[in-house]
């Protein structure tokens, strides 16, 4: 059923966005927090600064997430843009896991299978634009 530009998107929709902003809200606080726990054991090109910029891209698309929330109907490229941020972090991730399960902690299961639960249900709302 496609959803008419006039009728504004059911609960479900609403609280989905919510989930998403909080999702990536709480991650780029946890992983700015935990830092140390999380990634300590990886070596970096530059101390830090990679871990920093990817926190900074978890936050900036919390508030992305944000503005799709306040007008669903109004930020489809924001919803593209989220679809391909979502893939481009779990799909990494899972190639990586599967080709060293030891090479990565099992915290990392946590953004492959939520990001790829997102970026499925963000196609789903996006195909009911249409």
């Amino acid at each position: 059923m496609n959803l008419p530009r006039s009728e504004h998107p059911s609960s479900f929709w609403k609280w989905m966005w919510l989930s998403a902003v909080l999702h990536n809200a709480v991650g780029a606080l946890g992983l700015g927090l935990f830092q140390e726990v999380v990634f300590g054991h990886f070596d970096s090109p530059a101390p830090g600064v990679f871990y920093d910029v990817w926190i900074g891209f978890v936050a900036v698309f919390a508030i992305a997430y944000a503005l799709v929330y306040r007008d669903p109907l109004g930020t489809r490229y924001l919803v593209v843009l989220g679809i391909m941020a979502k893939l481009a972090s779990a799909l990494p991730q899972l190639v990586y896991l599967l080709l060293d399960p030891s090479g990565l902690p099992p915290i990392f299961w946590i953004p492959i299978v939520t990001d790829t639960t997102y970026s499925l249900l963000f196609f789903v709302f996006l195909r009911r634009l249409d």
